[in-house]
């Protein structure tokens, strides 16, 4: 196990790595498909924002198209996302908070289990341009002494 605490890419799950590895190596781009539905992209930043965007396949959805903002954290080999911004405004209401079971994660694959147990997989973009991993640069005043 002390291997896979210093590779944050091996074979680790929610009940059995830390939530510092488990959000090391979620960091990145991840693409997922949701049967009849549609699918999307998600990124997960290094300074816990978040940015997705999903399309439906189905011409009974509507949006066909939507972009989510957030901020996101593991608590417990859980990952909880929380709702900042949708575009267009109303897919998701301000404020919604989503919490996955995650049941296995590593270099390709991230495996979520929702809170009405679907179980989610998604696979990780490769070689994502270095700015999905990045967070925006954000200005920040710092105090002086």
């Amino acid at each position: 196990m002390d291997a896979m605490k210093n590779n944050p890419f091996s074979e680790v799950s929610g009940a059995d790595s830390s939530d510092e590895v488990l959000s090391a190596a979620i960091v990145g781009t991840w693409v997922s498909r949701f049967p009849r539905l549609g699918g999307g992209e998600t990124t997960y930043f290094m300074d816990g924002h978040a940015a997705a965007s999903v399309y439906a396949d189905s011409p009974d959805l509507i949006p066909s198209k939507a972009y989510i903002k957030g901020s996101w954290t593991i608590s417990d080999g859980r990952l909880i996302t929380k709702v900042s911004e949708t575009d267009p405004p109303g897919v998701l209401p301000v404020g919604h908070t989503s919490v996955c079971r995650i049941e296995s994660l590593n270099v390709e694959e991230l495996v979520l289990v929702t809170e009405d147990q679907t179980r989610l997989i998604e696979r990780r973009r490769p070689n994502p341009p270095k700015e999905h991993i990045e967070a925006p640069k954000h200005e920040v005043t710092v105090p002086s002494d």
